[in-house]
């Protein structure tokens, strides 16, 4: 991981009030990070979003993209 940017990403991902160009944004992003990286892989699929019950970050990714 490159000093802490994944962390950093996944932190503006699992924040409520984020402006949709920039959520955006950052999910491109964490793409690109994780593409190829089997560690950044791993750390993103165990992020937990703040929510009851707990989700982990990626289903609450998937759950907000309009259909």
């Amino acid at each position: 991981m490159i000093a802490g940017l994944l962390a950093n990403l996944c932190d503006i991902l699992m924040a409520s009030g984020v402006p949709a160009d920039v959520l955006t944004e950052t999910i491109n992003t964490v793409a690109e990070v994780i593409r190829g990286n089997q560690y950044n892989q791993e750390y993103f699929a165990s992020v937990m979003a703040p929510s009851t019950p707990p989700r982990y970050g990626m289903i609450l990714i998937l759950f907000s993209v309009p259909h």
